[in-house]
């Protein structure tokens, strides 16, 4: 099994996600943090720079399984015993791992109190591609399952 990843897509969902965040932060009195957050000609290129990190981020994790990539794509090959149902749930994850990177990334700049959340959702999204991406098909019946045995050494 194969599946593309393509990220080059992402950097307009963080520019929406940005606009919802903007437009409801508030602090702790309940005043608003921001009227908007719009991003302009330097931001979107800094937005693409976090997504091209969290690609990385990805590959790093996944690299036994990479067959091709670039800074947009990565390409994994599965095994045949792998759990080809979860292929839509690990594109999901990549790709909300890089838009909560790249959010938090930009937070941490200009928000570090609204950039926690952030941080807590690529520790989780990255436990789940981890998690996805070593999955197996459970053996199939009849097959016997070889036992190991260990030799300790005095």
């Amino acid at each position: 099994m194969n599946i593309t990843l393509n990220y080059s897509n992402l950097a307009a969902v963080v520019d929406r996600q940005l606009s919802i965040v903007g437009k409801r932060s508030t602090d702790e009195e309940g005043k608003r943090l921001f009227t908007d957050i719009t991003l302009g000609t330097r931001e979107k290129a800094l937005i693409d720079d976090y997504i091209r990190q969290a690609v990385i981020d990805i590959s790093t994790e996944t690299a036994a399984l990479i067959t091709a990539g670039s800074m947009t794509a990565i390409t994994l090959t599965f095994p045949s015993n792998h759990n080809s149902v979860l292929e839509t749930f690990i594109q999901q994850s990549c790709e909300a791992y890089c838009v909560s990177f790249a959010l938090w990334s930009w937070f941490t700049i200009t928000a570090p109190r609204i950039a926690d959340r952030y941080l807590d959702d690529c520790k989780r999204q990255l436990a789940s591609i981890i998690r996805l991406t070593n999955e197996k098909k459970a053996p199939a019946a009849g097959h016997d399952i070889v036992s190991s045995t260990s030799t300790v050494i005095t």
